[in-house]
């Protein structure tokens, strides 16, 4: 019998605690909607207000002229700047108005998430406009330098202004997760080692590609020494008046024709004067 008495005296205390528990968290809930809402619709009311404003002065124009609209739309904005940045705005201040409700209902953790996301805000801002500014300088870089290119005739221009975007884009983008706090250690010495690595690469595809060009420039330094202009030259099979040695290459000239032979090889073979 005490046992029944106990447990129901127990259920009791359970159901007045719950039943306080909702009177005290249905005005909070109000409070928290009526915050929301009316945070909706003055963060509303600015959107339109700043994208009327932002009209008017011919924002999407000047950041049209700068090349900031064709950034924004590569990165998937397609509405026009002015209307973006309003969006923008709206959203802000709808999450700031989120806070200030979960403030009034007492969800401490996504009131204090919402701190930390604003607290982290300037440095997102900042990576995303030198992102974008970085990019505006790439493509302005790449048109200058395939024009450049193209007026000096190279058939490589277009990949070469590739190149050059590509590279201010990398440190543009070194530079906006250093602006994100994220640690850039590993990403410096994975960098470090693949431009070592390309470094030798070149150097010694260079080399190689590169040998018989070397080998007979410095034969032709020699034989600028055993001979010169208007000797009569027999070698590799080969006769006639020596005309010039070039940097590479032996010219000779007989009966009007004219007969080239690689340095190093007449370094290499018997020559008769």
């Amino acid at each position: 019998m005490n046992e029944n008495v106990g447990i129901r005296e127990s259920l009791t205390e359970i159901y007045h605690q719950l039943s306080q528990f909702v009177v005290d968290l249905v005005p909070r809930l109000v409070t928290g909607l009526a915050v929301l809402i009316i945070g909706i619709i003055l963060a509303k009311i600015l959107e339109k207000v700043v994208g009327g404003t932002l009209s008017r002065i011919k924002f999407d124009a000047a950041m049209e002229r700068v090349g900031l609209t064709n950034t924004l739309q590569g990165v998937g904005v397609k509405q026009e700047p002015s209307r973006a940045v309003a969006r923008l705005i709206y959203l802000l201040l709808v999450i700031l108005f989120l806070q200030s409700a979960a403030n009034a209902v007492g969800l401490a953790v996504i009131s204090q998430a919402i701190e930390s996301f604003f607290a982290y805000l300037p440095n997102l801002v900042a990576a995303v406009l030198i992102i974008l500014l970085g990019n505006t300088v790439g493509q302005f870089a790449r048109r200058a330098v395939e024009q450049s290119g193209r007026d000096s005739g190279l058939d490589y221009a277009p990949a070469l202004g590739r190149a050059v975007s590509a590279s201010i884009l990398f440190i543009v983008a070194i530079m906006a997760i250093t602006q994100l706090g994220i640690d850039t250690a590993m990403i410096n010495t994975i960098v470090i080692i693949s431009l070592a690595g390309s470094a030798a690469a070149f150097a010694l595809s260079f080399g190689l590609g590169t040998r018989e060009i070397t080998r007979n420039i410095v034969a032709g330094f020699y034989l600028r020494k055993l001979m010169r202009a208007g000797d009569e030259v027999e070698a590799l099979g080969e006769s006639g008046t020596l005309t010039a040695i070039t940097a590479t290459k032996t010219v000779l000239e007989r009966d009007g024709r004219l007969t080239t032979l690689p340095n190093s090889q007449l370094i290499d073979s018997t020559v008769r004067r």
